[in-house]
This record gives structure tokens, sequence and C-alpha cells, in this order.
């Protein structure tokens, strides 16, 4: 006879491999789009220049879950808008500002290029915080 904890242990089990499964698939599905791209010495993104398709996943509107996502950022690891301009050829450019536990981490800023609402570039410093809790 299961018991109820038995069965809220196995369920949360479940969940959080569905949520696993889901990111990874993501995550691939956009390293998959990608043409070309610079990583720091620590392996993070610099720079990313993505295919012309229209993948849901780089909707501009998915901004930051679309940064969170590709630097790998952590729990405390949060970007705010700075600004947004558009140019003449339609290229929208967003400014993110990197905060870490809603602390400014200065030298981190991180700009997402897109048109017709699709994200198509990105560049920037993202800073790798590892502070113990």
């Amino acid at each position: 006879m299961k018991t109820k904890t038995g069965i809220i242990k196995k369920n949360t089990k479940i969940t959080v491999i569905f949520a696993l499964l889901t990111y990874c698939s993501v995550l691939y599905s956009q390293q998959e789009d990608i043409l070309r791209s610079q990583r720091n010495a620590q392996g993070v993104i610099q720079f990313a220049r993505f295919a012309s398709s229209e993948n849901p996943e780089r909707i501009i509107s998915n901004d930051t879950s679309f940064l969170r996502t590709m630097l790998q950022a952590k729990e405390g690891d949060e970007f705010r808008l700075i600004n947004e301009r558009t140019n003449r050829a339609g290229i929208t450019t967003k400014r993110f500002q990197q905060y870490y536990r809603g602390i400014k981490v200065y030298n981190a800023q991180y700009l997402i290029h897109s048109r017709n609402n699709f994200i198509e570039a990105m560049n920037g410093d993202f800073q790798d915080i590892n502070i113990p809790l």
C-alpha cells in the first residue's frame, strides 16, 4: 500500500525530471540555432549570431528568459532593461544590466538585437558570481 508521502515524492521526482528535460530541449534548440559564437575563458557566450528562422524560443518578448537560458544564469542573477532603440534598418537593440541578488554587477551588460520580433544576435559581458551562501 502506497502512502501519500510516497506518492508525493514520486510525483515531485517526475515533475523535476520533466522540468529538466524541457530546459535541456529548449537550450539544445537554441544552441542548434547559433550560426556563430564567441566565448570567454570561462566558456560564457560573449557574442552569438542566430539563424534567421523564426524560432519561437527567440521571440523578443522572451528577452530576459532567453538571456537566462543562453547564459546559464543562476537563481540570484537578474537582467534589467536599461534602454531600447530601433534603427532605420528596423533592428531593435535592448541593453540589459546584470544584477546579482539585487546588487548591480559592474561591467556586466548584455545586448539583444532583434528584427521582426525575433532575436538575431546577442553580445556583452556576463559575470558568473560565485558567492557562498
